[in-house]
């Protein structure tokens, strides 16, 4: 289920100029429900394109087409709580930091139950494509001429946090000590989240973001000669 539009204007200024733009959009976000609120993932997906282009006559012969164009990319997951900062440490633990995309309780992970905390953390690719292209075409005799570039910047940015934070409890704090190691002793998984014992901790630290930029540039240049009614030489 998601909602998805498109429009374009078309321009005529004069006999020798003529403008149109387009924009298209889509939302499809996907929610993956878990036990909890916390558990759930978001699956972001947002594209969005623009197109502009501006043809202009200068005589019958000389032509120039000038474009500008925007394209719009976002995919991977998101916690249910991430980026929400009235979540960003709902249990009150002593983290020695947390990231904004792993707001929410940590995923605790009972032996034997399913997951009530957040689910895994936050992994997020964005990117930005803007795009610039010009063609001037010249007729002339038997030449066709074409002289152009194409020129783009593409930033991406990247939030890798896959780990997140995590308690895992499997019972060990609450079983008899006598007999570690036996299953017949083990404890309760459910006892050890209840006192606060978890068998194991883990959270991420460090910056997990990245912003890439990328420039691309081509031009090119064309000759198409008509040499008689039958052969034609690029």
């Amino acid at each position: 289920n998601w909602d998805q539009g498109s429009g374009r204007i078309d321009y005529t200024i004069s006999d020798k100029n003529t403008i149109f733009a387009r924009y298209t959009m889509e939302q499809e976000n996907t929610t993956e429900p878990g036990v909890t609120f916390y558990a759930g993932r978001i699956f972001p997906s947002n594209p969005k394109n623009l197109a502009t282009g501006w043809t202009h006559v200068f005589n019958p012969n000389i032509v120039n087409n000038l474009r500008f164009g925007w394209n719009y990319m976002e995919t991977g997951q998101n916690r249910a709580a991430g980026y929400d900062a009235t979540q960003a440490n709902p249990l009150g633990l002593n983290y020695t930091e947390i990231q904004p995309g792993s707001f929410g309780p940590p995923s605790i992970g009972i032996s034997g139950y399913a997951n009530p905390g957040s689910a895994g953390g936050t992994e997020v690719v964005r990117e930005n494509l803007f795009m610039g292209t010009d063609s001037l075409l010249i007729q002339k005799g038997k030449h066709t001429i074409t002289v152009g570039a194409d020129i783009r910047y593409d930033p991406v940015y990247l939030y890798e946090d896959w780990q997140g934070s995590g308690l895992s409890f499997n019972g060990n704090y609450t079983g008899d000590p006598r007999h570690l190691g036996d299953p017949a002793y083990t404890g309760d998984p459910v006892a050890d989240a209840l006192v606060g014992a978890p068998s194991s901790a883990a959270t991420s630290v460090g910056d997990p973001t990245l912003n890439l930029r990328r420039w691309y540039q081509a031009y090119y240049a064309q000759d198409s000669v008509q040499v008689n009614d039958r052969l034609t030489v690029n």
